[in-house]
């Protein structure tokens, strides 16, 4: 009895390789015939397919390009843009020749052609002008609508929906291709007769040898699989098969060493943020204040996200929220840098436009490849007001009577983009008023535009809770099973 599994197959393969040969011979001429057909009729489709995600390709490169343009101002973001707006129309009217008889598809191309120059011409180029005229918070206010995102959105899934009825009518032909062995039924038949005998048995000799043992190895491996790294591997079957199992109980083995070490390293992750975070939080007597950090789920590298708080005199209180582009250990010492810089620039001199400048002078993209958004506030008690600046920041909430409102603030440049003015915003509150900060983690999301998630936020957040439970309720609501993005949230109240 044959021991490994070539030995086995092999044996199963000879014992119906003579029928096989006989009804072979008889199909080599319909297999020829069908590959043929299939070669004509799909030879334009499979380059428009290509061409196809050429254009996918390049259109996104545009509003990456755009985009990038528009927050930085840095003009090497300008490179991809300018090279896809060369691409893009030879690669339209390249489909449009490949797709010449394809009526849908060539619908769908002028629907993409006529987005993509909506999306170029009513936006992306005045928000360029924008930039290049200097009126860049008027480019970074209309990218912060949302509604280039909408246009180009649209625009991805006309392309798509392309790309769809490209493969659509691929599988059109094929189909077409298939129905050609109508024809040879007959042929069919005759094979069927031929090889019945030896399929049969050739697979019963299959199954005992090769089947139940893979499906043994199938079992052990979806126990593993299912989280059960502790169980170990039973092995059994042939020699390949027997082997196979001892691979997967070492890579068990490894795993559940690597899971470990994963555990560990998040563990001192986390406990490093947290070192860099504020341990005790003040409590002055006008005001009640909570905060909290949310660590990401993607990955075990510490991220950049922070807040600052401190007494700024006598019924006065200075908060900071920030967020440091990127993560891993860089990410992290730019944020502990800025976070002191804060905590000595506000003990200095508390006006949050004051402090924003000097700390726009800390650091440069051109040199570490990062910025920062930050939001500094001054909570005058005495003066019944909130005074802000924002660089580059997601607005604050502001929530009294129960009712969040989203505050309206003259956002400046990200920290790091050779920007050094950043204008004050003054709001007026009373008592009971609660103001709500937080970072970009707890609001964007893939599937929606960041507009209508800080919408739903503001729905939340119009409820009578004090600071410590209305965070609670919010980080409960929204990422109830963490957020991909690192999440730090502050809320200041006027009046215990």
């Amino acid at each position: 009895m044959p021991s490994s599994l070539s030995r086995r197959v092999t044996l199963a393969f000879l014992i119906s390789a003579l029928l096989a040969l006989v009804a072979g011979g008889l199909g080599i001429s319909f297999a020829v015939r069908a590959s043929n057909s299939s070669r004509s009729a799909l030879r334009t489709l499979i380059p428009a397919a290509a061409t196809a995600d050429q254009l996918l390709v390049s259109v996104v490169d545009q509003e990456t390009g755009e985009r990038g343009y528009v927050i930085t101002g840095e003009a090497p973001f300008l490179q991809p843009y300018e090279l896809g707006v060369k691409e893009t129309l030879p690669l339209i009217g390249q489909l449009k020749q490949q797709l010449a008889g394809h009526k849908i598809a060539l619908a769908l191309l002028a629907q993409t052609q006529s987005r993509y120059v909506t999306w170029l011409r009513g936006f992306a180029l005045p928000q360029i002008l924008d930039v290049e005229t200097g009126d860049t918070a008027a480019a970074v206010s209309a990218e912060k609508t949302g509604d280039g995102k909408v246009l180009f959105d649209s625009l991805r899934d006309t392309l798509s929906a392309l790309s769809l009825r490209i493969g659509v009518e691929q599988r059109l032909l094929t189909t077409n291709v298939r129905d050609l062995q109508s024809d040879t039924v007959w042929l069919i038949v005759a094979m069927t007769a031929l090889v019945l005998l030896g399929s049969v048995f050739g697979w019963l000799l299959v199954r005992l040898w090769v089947i139940r043992p893979i499906q043994v190895l199938e079992t052990e491996v979806s126990l593993v699989a299912a989280g059960h790294v502790e169980h170990q591997m039973e092995r059994s079957g042939p020699d390949e098969i027997s082997a196979l199992g001892s691979s997967v109980d070492v890579m068990r083995e490894r795993v559940l060493e690597q899971s470990d070490e994963i555990r560990q390293q998040r563990f001192i992750a986390e406990t490093l943020q947290n070192s860099l975070l504020p341990s005790v939080l003040p409590a002055p007597d006008e005001f009640e204040i909570a905060a909290r950090y949310l660590p990401g789920t993607e990955g075990v590298d510490i991220g950049g996200d922070w807040f600052n708080l401190r007494i700024a005199g006598e019924g006065c209180s200075f908060f900071a929220v920030g967020d440091v582009s990127g993560r891993g250990v860089e990410a992290a010492a730019l944020m502990a840098s800025l976070r002191f810089a804060i905590n000595a620039y506000a003990a200095e001199d508390p006006e949050p436009a004051s402090v924003l400048k000097r700390l726009g002078r800390l650091m440069q993209i051109s040199e570490n490849g990062h910025f920062a958004t930050v939001l500094c506030g001054l909570y005058d008690g005495r003066g019944g007001h909130i005074q802000l600046a924002n660089a580059g920041h997601v607005s604050p909430l502001l929530i009294a009577d129960g009712r969040a409102q989203i505050v309206q603030t003259e956002v400046g440049p990200p920290i790091g983009v050779n920007h050094h003015e950043y204008p004050a915003t003054t709001i007026p509150v009373v008592r009971g008023t609660t103001l709500v900060a937080y970072t970009d983690g707890l609001v964007e999301r893939r599937d929606e535009p960041i507009t209508a998630s800080i919408e739903r936020l503001r729905q939340l957040a119009s409820v009578p809770l004090s600071p410590d439970g209305l965070i609670d309720h919010l980080l409960a609501t929204l990422v109830p099973r963490g957020a991909d993005d690192d999440v730090v949230i502050l809320g200041v109240k006027w009046g215990k």
